[in-house]
């Protein structure tokens, strides 16, 4: 079961008007990138092999989201806030 893990993924910024960018310190094997909502609701999946992601909200309305990452050995939840 993967493990949390805080050293490893950075996404910035937390408050964007469109694009965030998550990164990796080690090459993931099949990274898995969700967005949802605030109230829960699935709106973007996205797989990578990247070191670097980048995620765009710009279609998205104003609000906060949150951006779970997973592969086999890690998963973390990140909240971000989409502004005009």
């Amino acid at each position: 079961m993967p493990k949390e893990n805080n050293n490893s993924i950075n996404v910035f910024p937390t408050i964007t008007n469109n694009i965030i960018t998550i990164q990796l310190k080690e090459k993931p094997k099949d990274l898995a990138i969700k967005v949802f909502n605030s109230i829960g609701d699935l709106l973007l999946v996205k797989n990578s092999s990247l070191l670097e992601t980048q995620i765009d909200l710009g279609t998205f309305q104003n609000g906060i989201y949150y951006i779970h990452i997973a592969d086999q050995s890690l998963f973390k939840t990140f909240k971000v806030v989409k502004i005009d």
